[in-house]
């Protein structure tokens, strides 16, 4: 498991603790679904902890080779944010950003 570093780029809100995965993405657990032929997200786990997504605010997708990955920015119910991605290659979702 990758540690999680907090960093301040002057630009959080008051408050806000923005954390970035060091190393190698965190790698979590994530229930998605496909609408309309498009994967979103619906719950992860970090650490054990659940989150419910209330809001995806974008997506997109980014190529590497012939694999895509699909990357999320979101919010959970607790107002945290997140971006998760998912990596068609490894078959894994992970954690690219928190703002606590």
């Amino acid at each position: 498991m990758a540690k999680l570093t907090r960093v301040n780029m002057g630009m959080e809100p008051p408050g806000a603790n923005l954390y970035y995965a060091e190393d190698d993405l965190k790698v979590i657990d994530v229930i998605a679904v496909f609408e309309g032929g498009k994967l979103r997200p619906v719950r992860f786990r970090i650490e054990g902890i659940p989150h419910h997504i209330k809001t995806i605010f974008s997506s997109w997708i980014s190529s590497h080779g012939v694999y895509r990955c699909y990357h999320f920015a979101i919010q959970d119910r607790n107002g945290d944010h997140f971006e998760l991605g998912f990596d068609s290659a490894k078959m894994l979702w992970y954690m690219e950003k928190a703002i606590y």
